[in-house]
């Protein structure tokens, strides 16, 4: 049965291999950034992987109740009319697919933002990608560089010759040239030294630099090494950031749930999701199991 899956195609194109590196790089990011929180709690009709979502791409999420629907809906804003003298909107309008648009104001429904800043996180991941995937591909090239090492250049009429025999150096065979043809081809033959300085050890270390700023960013505590004093205080440091982004998100999105449960009266409940115990909560794999498919190209959304 299993042999009956397709495997994806083999991608000896460069560019499409940065291009789908870069993409299942933001994907990893993704998964992250919409996991980190978990919504308990919550009325029918909301769900944390669709709320997520939009704070996550849009930087804001309405949570209101629809009397047609007879249930809660939650939708990103889309336009604002009207705002209080601190310049916070009072009046706005959220959208959502099929075509469905509401206006909406603080009297009948809550904004919950992704941070004070009421920005997106969709591009700073894209950011983090970005050099994530480049890190990546400098290894590979340099990799594939030591596979080459030198350009060889020699008369075509001994070119077949000379791959014939450097073919049998590579199967690890002997191999003679009788004299005068190898003066001859001494003396027509020119190399060029293209193999670079392995520094894929070096990126490999950056590689795990980014991801651990990565981790910080969406307040997760990553493991470091601590047996010097220097990088003790280093850690403690990077644990001070990790906590700071980490209520950076959970404070923003706390206020507005604070304000939800106060006018409709529930008990919605947010929880951070460090990794340091096991917790028994649904993930939400957006590059999997998206339900609209916001970050897809093929997509097609009204918002």
């Amino acid at each position: 049965m299993i042999n009956n899956f397709c495997l994806p195609p083999y991608i000896d194109d460069d560019d499409q291999l940065t291009i789908r590196t870069y993409h299942e790089m933001f994907y990893r990011l993704e998964r992250l950034a919409i996991n980190v929180i978990h919504w308990n709690n919550l009325p029918t009709g909301l769900k944390p992987i669709i709320l997520e979502r939009y704070l996550f791409y849009f930087g804001n999420v309405v949570l209101f109740y629809d009397d047609i629907l007879m249930r809660y809906v939650g939708l990103p804003i889309v336009g604002e009319f009207a705002w209080d003298v601190n310049g916070y909107p009072t009046e706005y309008e959220v959208c959502g697919f099929k075509g469905y648009r509401r206006r909406l104001n603080y009297t009948n429904s809550v904004i919950i933002w992704n941070s004070y800043q009421l920005n997106p996180a969709v591009e700073m991941t894209g950011l983090l990608a970005t050099r994530l995937t480049n890190t990546l591909r400098t290894g590979d090239m340099h990799l594939e560089n030591q596979k080459i090492g030198k350009i060889i250049s020699v008369p075509e009429t001994k070119r077949k010759s000379v791959q014939a025999l450097i073919q049998r150096i590579k199967n690890f065979h002997l191999y003679t040239i009788a004299s005068p043809a190898a003066k001859d081809l001494a003396e027509s033959t020119q190399a060029l030294d293209t193999e670079l300085e392995y520094i894929v050890d070096k990126l490999d270390t950056h590689y795990s630099f980014l991801w651990h700023d990565a981790l910080n960013y969406y307040g997760i505590d990553s493991i470091t090494d601590k047996t010097s004093g220097v990088n003790i205080k280093e850690s403690m440091a990077e644990e001070q950031m990790a906590k700071a982004n980490k209520m950076a998100m959970l404070n923003a999105r706390q206020d507005g749930v604070d304000d939800f449960n106060k006018m409709f009266n529930q008990n919605v409940q947010l929880e951070f999701l460090d990794g340091k115990e096991e917790q028994d909560v649904e993930l939400y794999d957006d590059a999997e199991n998206s339900d609209g498919g916001i970050n897809r190209e093929d997509s097609s959304r009204n918002v």
